[in-house]
């Protein structure tokens, strides 16, 4: 699905990536790690954030792949100061700590809170590079399956597979209003 949301372009859509790669983050053809499916949502804004972000939900990804990923992009750190709650749920790299605070107002980590209340158990990854926001919500999906043996009604249609996807918009519109 592509189109504007508040004048944002964005594409959301159901993806699949096959992860292989070793403990230093690099490209491992002979291993093969699970599959990640789920949700993605890219959305462009008209100016660049002033860092580069990446936020991931405790246990999203296995530590060796992220002790990988920060070896092998050493300007990356931890960032702290995002409040208890959201420490508690979330790891936040960046590669400029107060310019990602700067992004990651208690509104904004507050928001992000919200999406994730709204599918617990969802590991969730989130990126601010350049304009884009990206934010990835494994094992949920905005096209659900539907068996097409039979005629659809509205007794056997499925409910709302996506009901998170107001907080995702949410999210989206708390970053775009301290944009402005």
């Amino acid at each position: 699905v592509s189109g504007t949301h508040q004048d944002l372009p964005f594409r959301h859509g159901d993806i699949s990536v096959i992860r292989r790669v070793d403990a230093k983050g690099e490209l491992d053809k002979k291993k093969r790690l699970p599959m990640m499916m789920g949700s993605w949502l890219e959305v462009r804004y008209p100016h660049s954030f002033p860092a580069y972000i990446r936020i991931m939900s405790q246990g999203a990804l296995p530590e060796e792949e992220v002790k990988g990923y920060l070896d092998a992009n050493p300007s990356l750190e931890t960032l702290g100061g995002v409040g208890e709650k959201f420490a508690q749920k979330f790891q936040v790299l960046t590669n400029d700590r107060s310019a990602a605070a700067s992004v990651l107002t208690p509104e904004v980590t507050g928001k992000i809170l919200r999406l994730a209340e709204a599918c617990p158990n969802t590991p969730m990854l989130i990126g601010f590079q350049g304009e884009k926001l990206h934010i990835f919500l494994s094992k949920r999906f905005v096209a659900p399956y539907i068996q097409m043996k039979f005629e659809i009604t509205p007794e056997n249609t499925p409910v709302d597979q996506m009901p998170e996807l107001i907080q995702l918009f949410q999210v989206v519109d708390e970053i775009y209003g301290q944009m402005k």
